[in-house]
């Protein structure tokens, strides 16, 4: 699916829609099918990880192995709870993609300039930026 055209993902879109109002129940979902669908098509161009196995699978297996989140011990339902254990495991990858991201600046600056370069990366990390 990650390199699938709008149109081939429309009718995908539409099903997971008809999917989730079964699921959910009538009027449960904010938007309708035609909404969902212009929301789905205006993020899919964003999208860094398509849910393909590779990452996504990981982390879901990651998540399900996991102890709980103690947020999550304030719903009754497992699949809540595993939805709350699977949004830690995505936050905490990208928070170590993050991580490997300045990682690599900081090697790249300091060849390029040397260790100032370094300190003012360092001093940045520290302050969240």
């Amino acid at each position: 699916m990650a390199n699938w055209s709008l149109s081939q993902l429309q009718p995908v879109a539409y099903r997971w829609y008809e999917a989730a109002e079964k699921f959910l129940g009538p009027n449960s979902l904010d938007a309708d099918a035609d909404d969902n669908w212009f929301d789905f098509a205006e993020g899919w161009d964003k999208v860094k990880y398509p849910g393909e196995g590779g990452l996504m699978a990981m982390l879901l297996e990651r998540a399900k192995q996991s102890d709980l989140p103690r947020v999550a011990m304030r719903y009754r339902s497992d699949r809540i709870r595993l939805l709350i254990a699977l949004c830690r495991e995505l936050q905490e990858a990208v928070d170590r993609i993050d991580h490997e991201v300045w990682g690599d600046a900081v090697t790249e600056a300091y060849e390029d300039v040397g260790d100032q370069a370094e300190r003012v990366i360092q001093k940045r990390l520290r302050q969240g930026r």
